[in-house]
């Protein structure tokens, strides 16, 4: 090893300089130089060394250094309290999870880009709180995907509607095996068979009731057709509408069997005994008061109301305040003359309540044309749309 040394003794001088004493050379001090000069190198390798070993050289500074580490140390913990007060994902930003091995290059960059936008804080604050309901609700990998821009946010309703239609197999498939050795191209070829046979069904039926109808067409110019051809060839001075409902209501209902009508034009154009219905049809029921409703009653066999409970009532203010002034005077005998009998039908907001009131028997709508797309055929089949 001496050997080797007094071989290399010129060299090692000429590299080390002063640092060099041979056999009182201090080696721990070279390798800690070594060590430093190789940390530099990697640091930048274009590094001026001449200019490193000046600032080593001069008295100041260890000053300098000193400074720069309280400045260092300073700017980590503004940054950390910028990070718990932003609640920042560092692993998501800078990709470490300590602050000291951020590159300060990146942060100077990252903290020029909030400064010139802070008027979007208020958007990205909206963007973190949609992020954290996403993970919340799951699955979290939507949301991931997202912010790492893997996944376009003009696709995500295609890949939610995805996951929720494959999850909705599944739990379809916990429940009824059998679903799983369901042939999706058979179940297609039965359906279209069904739509086609559906459809020859109803363009029959259709046929079916319109000869039925065509027959039943009165001809000739005798009774309530002669009333209704000679109103059909006046230019003018026409009978007005309920007289001619009385005097051929049976006939104009032959030619034209079905009526939509308001309550109020039928008590003002169909005259009591002028024409019956075999069946009235009351849409949004919870929207016509019950005395409104009694006229339309009169006239009809059969009854069907449709309508939702949950729906507004009639506006019926001044009514109220009427009823009030009313009961106001004397509501211990008002209470006595009801008694124990039935709500009378004034007491009650719609025909759908009455007939609620009344016991009619009440089924659930099976099908809804607003609804048909989207409700289960387990919930149909329960008789309840839910």
């Amino acid at each position: 090893m001496r050997r080797k040394f007094a071989a290399e003794a010129g060299v090692l001088a000429s590299l080390l300089s002063d640092v060099w004493q041979e056999k009182r050379t201090v080696f721990r001090l070279i390798h800690e130089v070594a060590r430093t000069a190789g940390e530099l190198a990697a640091f930048d390798p274009h590094l001026n060394a001449e200019r490193v070993i000046g600032l080593v050289r001069d008295l100041t500074a260890e000053a300098h250094c000193d400074h720069l580490e309280t400045g260092l140390d300073e700017v980590i913990n503004a940054f950390a309290d910028t990070i718990k007060f932003l609640d920042l994902d560092l692993a998501a930003i800078f990709q470490t999870d300590s602050i000291a091995t951020i590159d300060l290059n990146r942060l100077s960059a990252w903290a020029a880009g909030w400064a010139a936008s802070h008027v979007r804080f208020e958007e990205w604050a909206r963007l973190v709180k949609a992020d954290r309901k996403v993970r919340a609700a799951g699955p979290a990998w939507i949301a991931s995907a997202l912010v790492s821009g893997e996944l376009d946010p003009k696709r995500a309703h295609v890949e939610l509607e995805t996951a929720f239609a494959e999850a909705c197999w599944k739990k379809a498939i916990a429940a009824d095996p059998e679903l799983a050795a369901l042939n999706g191209d058979r179940h297609g070829e039965l359906v279209a068979q069904f739509v086609e046979i559906e459809e020859r069904s109803r363009a029959a039926a259709v046929g079916s009731v319109r000869a039925r109808h065509q027959a039943a067409i009165p001809s000739g110019a005798l009774g309530e057709m002669r009333v209704i051809r000679g109103e059909i060839g006046r230019k003018r001075a026409h009978m007005p509408l309920r007289k001619l409902m009385k005097a051929a209501g049976g006939t104009i209902q032959k030619i034209k069997p079905v009526f939509l009508m308001s309550p109020v034009s039928v008590a003002q154009f169909l005259p009591p005994g002028s024409v019956d219905f075999d069946l009235l049809v009351i849409d949004e029921a919870s929207e016509l008061r019950p005395e409104e409703a009694l006229g339309l009653v009169a006239r009809c066999r059969r009854i069907v109301v449709v309508g939702a409970k949950k729906h507004l009532p009639p506006t019926s203010f001044f009514g109220r305040m009427i009823a009030d002034n009313a009961d106001s005077g004397d509501g211990e005998k008002t209470a006595i003359q009801h008694g124990e009998s039935a709500a009378p039908i004034t007491d009650l907001e719609s025909i759908l309540s009455l007939c609620e009131a009344r016991g009619l028997e009440s089924r659930m709508l099976r099908w809804h044309y607003t609804v048909a797309a989207s409700v289960p055929d387990r919930s149909l089949q329960r008789g309840t749309v839910k």
